[in-house]
């Protein structure tokens, strides 16, 4: 116990020192200079003990740290991933020349509460003239999580969803509803939603080196209150079965992750998702404003991600299928069905 210290106390103080070296170092230095204090301090980092939210380690029986049990990686896995796609992609979503998604969790985690602030947004650029992104999505959220109960726990989303434009909601907004049409180019389109939601995850330890099997789940209810801030005056009502956009939704989902070695040499994970969202009463879109297929009642989704050398690499590649309503805000209105791929990250270690 006490070498350890000296060991941690040691690494500290050459970090230190090593910071403190480049520091004095002249600019034309400056490369190699930082290259000290970086190697130094990674030492420091893999000299410090688990986090003790997660067991310790198991190398030498062939197994992995008991990580579904943590309450991070419950809530983590209730975000999406970060991705940019290659294109719009294959089915009815226009020419794009990438769509990407880009999430950022600042998270306290403890075993009886935890606190996420999360900052979200989803960018489509256009393959147009002058390449626009046009009425990019942001939703920051707040997530209150209870203390874990076994492989679970219950956690609260409190979620704002915005386009950033303030023009009207429709083209032409004094004409009978029925030949309104939605404007989709600076209509203003904002809502808050609350999702109560509950997450469990369990693992399967499998008794062969370098093979690890986590599952995770999700059922919650999301619901659209109307609280009147920041929210556009067209998607206000009452009670589940009012407003255009639906403002009662069952969300379900399943996440099965595997790490393997591709044949005996590529160590991978490989991550499936499968997402359900049903909404609850009759979608009230004017006929002329859905472009396309009413939107309905169903979305599908499913997300295959293949990440090599799972240790070491954040970047994975994934596959998307989708069908249902068309989560880009304003484009709510329309039907989505699309294939794509393209590049992924998610930066916390799951396996």
């Amino acid at each position: 116990m006490a070498s350890k210290r000296i060991r941690r106390m040691v690494g500290f103080h050459s970090c230190a020192l090593g910071f403190i070296l480049a520091a004095v170092s002249n600019a034309r230095q400056a490369t190699t200079a930082w290259l000290l204090p970086a190697l130094l301090c990674s030492g420091l980092a893999r000299s410090q003990p688990p986090p003790p939210d997660v067991a310790p380690s198991q190398s030498d029986s062939g197994t992995r740290p008991l990580v579904p049990s943590s309450t991070q990686y419950l809530i983590e896995s209730n975000r999406r991933i970060s991705y940019v796609s290659a294109a719009g992609g294959i089915g009815s979503i226009e020419p794009l020349w990438f769509e990407g998604r880009f999430v950022a969790p600042f998270g306290l985690y403890r075993q009886y509460a935890s606190v996420v602030v999360s900052m979200e947004a989803v960018l489509r650029m256009y393959r147009e003239d002058s390449a626009p992104v046009k009425t990019p999505s942001f939703m920051p959220g707040l997530t209150l999580a209870g203390p874990r109960l076994y492989h679970s726990l219950v956690a609260v989303t409190l979620r704002h969803h915005s386009n950033g434009q303030s023009g009207n909601f429709y083209q032409n907004p004094t004409a009978p509803r029925d030949a309104r049409v939605i404007n989709h180019e600076t209509g203003d389109f904002g809502t808050n939603f609350l999702e109560f939601a509950v997450l469990s995850a369990t693992d399967k330890h499998v008794p062969v080196r370098d093979f690890a099997l986590n599952l995770w789940g999700k059922l919650a209810f999301e619901v659209h209150p109307g609280f009147g801030f920041g929210e556009a005056d067209e998607l206000q009502g009452h009670g589940c079965s009012s407003g255009p956009y639906g403002r009662c939704r069952l969300n379900a989902a399943f996440d099965v992750t595997v790490r393997s070695k591709l044949f005996w040499v590529v160590q991978a994970e490989n991550r499936l998702r499968l997402d359900y969202t049903f909404i609850f009463g009759d979608l009230d879109v004017p006929a002329v404003a859905s472009h396309g297929p009413h939107p309905g009642p169903h979305i599908l989704g499913a997300t295959y991600v293949w990440k090599p050398v799972a240790k070491a690499n954040d970047l994975g590649v994934f596959v998307n299928a989708y069908w249902g309503q068309d989560y880009y805000n304003i484009y709510f209105d329309r039907r989505l069905w699309v294939l794509r791929m393209g590049l992924a990250v998610y930066p916390f270690e799951i396996l």
